[in-house]
This record gives structure tokens, C-alpha cells and sequence, in this order.
């Protein structure tokens, strides 16, 4: 009896001692425990994900090195560092953040004194930002950097690649011109939603001295984005597509930094006039005060205006839209050299503003540019009741037409 209850102590330690080291991992690969981020990043073979078990403190960069190809994935737990000088990630290699848990509370979060230095995220190589949030209490530097701020460090003259899709990334103290996302030297960026914010007077939600496109996501600060240029270099072109998104805060460069810069905006939703980077997409804007909100691209546009209501004013200030569905009581009014349909009619030369009146009753189509007349025209399934009443009407008329002709016939 003593040998079997010595070995069922035996066996409880053991499990125990067991128990511990598992709730000492802070990452796991494929169920193999590691008690440090780095070590496991270390360890991870390319294609694997490294998958959080605990928060984590960095005391030191959590370094990807060149080469490798790893996911890691937040799992609802915090990356914190309360340090002065390194950057918190530095990736040289391919790595995508992620955040599987279902409420999405996963962070890379800089903590600690305003003034202490470093970047949360310091892109090198290929990476991509999915679905995780990303904060910064720092004064001194943005939060996320993607390329070289300076350019003769990188020898290999290779892009850094940055993909940001839903993610958030905020800089809560950052000022003194620093940004919350900087796309620098040899950057290319593409954002395809999120939320960006810089809360400080005079600071910026994203800064551009490369390649920047943007395809969705909400951007506030004093400057949502600038785009900046130095020289005439092939990795810092100032090149900036805007094609979609909300943009609270101007779109703008800064002098002796805008020389062959390009900034061009085909759709979104703007707190400031983006005509003049503009070339072909339609422009509108919600009235004349100061408070205007701009619309750029036709389907930008269109979604305006069919939530608009009576009294409200949608201003055309540039190009060509065909606008359906909206409200009785908008007013549409046109500028000059700008050609605008609503609900069917033509009212480019409405300078003074036209009123949707109530709808008629009639549908209104635009007419398309095929001219085909083999194609006939199917007559409707169901059944119509009115019509049928008209039919039977016109051939009883006709019946006794028929039937007084014969009799005088007769």
C-alpha cells in the first residue's frame, strides 16, 4: 500500500511540475510551449504561427530575422514595453500579426514615460497588419515605421512592404510633426481599412515619402495624410493614390518637400477640399458653410445623396454623375461646366439648384448606348388586373360596335 501511495505522489508532483512549466509558455507553435516571444520566433520553422498564451512585456526588440516567414497571432493578449531607445518589433523577414480571438482585444501597445524613443513596429521586410490594434504613448517617434528613415543604411536596396487591412493604430501623444503610421524610404504601403488616429494638435495620421495606397479605413488628425518629397531618388518617389476611405483632416504636402510629388484621390470622404488632386472622378460637396464634407467618385457620391433630407443642399462642383433615389426636397445644384442627372432629368444648368419634387409615379431610366433592335422587350409574368379590365373593356365596345352595325345592316 505504501509503495502505491508513493507512486501516486509521484505522479501528482510530476503532473503538477507539468502543469507549471505549461502555465509558464507565453507562445506556442503547434502545441510546443516556449517561455520567452523571441524564442519562439526564434524556433518557428517559415509558414508556422506562433500563437499567444499570456501577456507578454517585451525588455528587449523582439527581432524577425531575414529569411523567415512566420504568423504571429495575438490571441487576445497585450504586447507591452516600457523601454527607452529600441524599437519593440523589428522585422526583417515576412511576418503577419493577427488576432484570432473573437472580440479582438490583442495589442502592441508602447507604454511608459512620453519621452521615451523607439517605434512599436520598425518594417524592414514584408509584413502585414491584420486585424490588431497598435498604440503608442511616445512624444518621439510614430508608431509604426515601414521603410528607412535613413535611406544609405539599406545596402541591399531592396522595398519594405507593408499591407494594413482592419486594423487600428493610434498614437496618443505623438506631436512635434510626428505621425501615427509613416510609410518612409523605400516603403510601400498599402492600407485597405482601419482606424488611424492622432489625437494631438499639429500631428498627423499617416505620412507618405514613397509609395502609399490607400483603399479604405478612417483616418483623423490635424493632417490625415501628407505626402512629402527631397530629392528626385527612385525609393522616394512621393507617390500617394487615394481611392477610398474618411479622411478627418487635410490631405496636404509641405513646401520644399513637394517637388514631383503626386497625390491623386478617385474616392472617399473628406473634411477638406481635394479638388485640386482631382483629375477625372466627380466632386460634390453637402453645402457652401464652412462644415463641408466632400464626396469624391461617383458611388461616393450616390450614397450622399440618397440619405440626404428635404432641405438639405448637395453642391456638384466637378465632373459627371447620374444620381438616382434621391429624397423629395434635396437640392442639387450644379456648377458650372459640370454635367448632373437626378432621378432621370438633366438638371446641369440648374445653376440656382434644383428641388426634387415628389416622386410622380414615373420610373425613370437612362437610356444606354446600345442601339440593337433585334432584342424584343419579354411582357411581365404576372398577372395584371387593371389591364385585363381595359382589354375586356375595348372588346365589349368593340362587340357592340359590331353588333349595332348589323343590325343596321338589317
Amino acid at each position: 500500500m505504501k509503495k502505491v501511495l508513493a507512486t501516486i505522489l509521484a505522479l501528482v508532483m510530476a503532473l503538477g511540475l507539468t502543469t507549471m512549466a505549461w502555465a509558464d509558455d507565453v507562445a506556442k507553435i503547434d502545441g510546443t510551449g516556449y517561455a520567452t516571444l523571441q524564442e519562439a520566433v526564434n524556433a518557428a520553422n517559415n509558414g508556422q504561427t506562433i500563437v499567444l498564451q499570456d501577456n507578454v512585456t517585451l525588455t528587449a526588440s523582439l527581432n524577425v530575422a531575414v529569411g523567415k516567414t512566420v504568423t504571429l497571432d495575438l490571441n487576445s493578449y497585450k504586447i507591452t514595453a516600457d523601454m527607452n531607445g529600441p524599437h519593440m518589433i523589428c522585422n526583417a523577414g515576412n511576418l503577419t500579426i493577427t488576432d484570432s480571438s473573437a472580440n479582438k482585444t490583442g495589442e502592441i501597445a508602447k507604454t511608459g514615460a512620453e519621452t521615451n524613443f523607439g517605434y512599436v513596429i520598425e518594417n524592414h521586410g514584408t509584413m502585414t497588419l491584420d486585424r490588431c490594434k497598435i498604440s503608442s504613448t511616445s512624444v518621439k517617434s510614430s508608431a509604426i515605421e515601414n521603410g528607412w528613415y535613413t535611406a544609405s543604411e539599406n545596402t541591399a536596396g531592396t522595398s519594405c512592404t507593408m499591407t494594413i487591412q482592419n486594423a487600428e493604430v493610434v498614437s496618443v501623444n505623438a506631436a512635434g510633426g510626428l505621425y501615427t503610421v509613416k510609410n518612409d524610404d523605400y516603403g510601400v504601403m498599402v492600407i485597405n481599412g482601419g482606424v488611424f488616429t492622432n489625437g494631438v494638435a499639429g500631428a498627423g495620421a499617416v505620412l507618405n515619402w514613397n509609395d502609399l495606397t490607400i483603399n479604405g479605413g478612417t483616418f483623423t488628425g490635424a493632417s490625415a495624410v501628407r505626402t512629402l518629397k527631397s530629392g528626385s531618388s527612385d525609393f522616394e518617389t512621393g507617390k500617394s493614390q487615394i481611392k477610398n476611405g474618411t479622411f478627418n483632416g487635410i490631405i496636404d504636402t509641405l513646401d520644399n518637400y513637394n517637388t514631383g510629388i503626386t497625390i491623386a484621390v478617385t474616392g472617399g470622404t473628406f473634411s477638406s477640399d481635394v479638388s485640386d488632386f482631382v483629375d477625372s472622378a466627380p466632386v460634390a460637396s453637402i453645402g457652401y458653410t464652412n462644415e463641408r464634407t466632400y464626396y469624391v467618385g461617383e458611388e461616393t457620391i450616390q450614397n450622399a445623396a440618397k440619405n440626404l433630407s428635404a432641405g438639405q443642399e448637395l453642391v456638384i462642383r466637378k465632373g459627371t454623375v447620374r444620381l438616382t433615389d434621391v429624397p423629395a426636397g434635396v437640392i442639387v445644384r450644379p456648377e458650372h461646366d459640370t454635367v448632373v442627372f437626378v432621378n432621370g432629368k438633366d438638371i446641369s444648368n440648374e445653376f440656382d439648384g434644383y428641388t426634387v419634387p415628389q416622386s410622380s409615379g414615373y420610373y425613370y431610366y437612362y437610356p444606354t448606348t446600345d442601339t440593337k433592335t433585334t432584342d424584343t422587350k419579354g411582357s411581365p409574368k404576372t398577372f395584371d388586373a387593371g389591364i385585363a379590365l381595359y382589354v375586356g373593356m375595348a372588346l365589349t365596345s368593340a362587340a357592340g360596335v359590331a353588333f349595332v352595325g348589323k343590325k343596321r345592316e338589317d
